[in-house]
């Protein structure tokens, strides 16, 4: 089972949190920011990490540092992207590509962080997912 952790209260994390809370295979866990952030994440050893870009800026590099297998996701629903912090780069549209990201993250953990990807342009939306979160 992979546990994503939602870092902050935003709307938008509230809508990332619904869309993704009962998919088979993944624990969606709510982590106020603040001061029991590191514990929190220490404490669940999360495989997913979101957060809103447009309410909370995490030390990405220093989240690897102390959290080596975390795929940290920031969202930003005025862009209306996802900024995957990976080896790879990756286009999330959709809730379900977001899914896609976070069940392909399922592998062995890394010890050491891996460096940001480039930014790539949004690819064309896949059908039948729902925008996320905006719908």
């Amino acid at each position: 089972m992979l546990t994503v952790v939602l870092l902050g209260n935003s709307l938008v994390l509230s809508g990332v949190g619904a869309s993704l809370e009962g998919r088979p295979g993944l624990s969606v866990v709510r982590v106020e920011p603040g001061e029991t952030t590191e514990e929190a994440l220490r404490r669940l050893e999360p495989d997913v990490a979101v957060f809103d870009l447009a309410t909370s800026r995490p030390d990405v590099v220093g989240l690897w540092q102390r959290h080596p297998g975390l795929l940290p996701v920031g969202v930003d629903l005025l862009e209306r992207r996802a900024v995957v912090f990976s080896r790879q780069s990756s286009s999330v549209l959709t809730t379900d590509d977001l899914l896609h990201v976070i069940e392909g993250h399922a592998g062995p953990r890394t010890t050491t962080p891996p460096a940001p990807a480039a930014g790539s342009p949004p690819g064309p939306r896949r059908g039948g997912g729902r925008r996320c979160p905006e719908d």
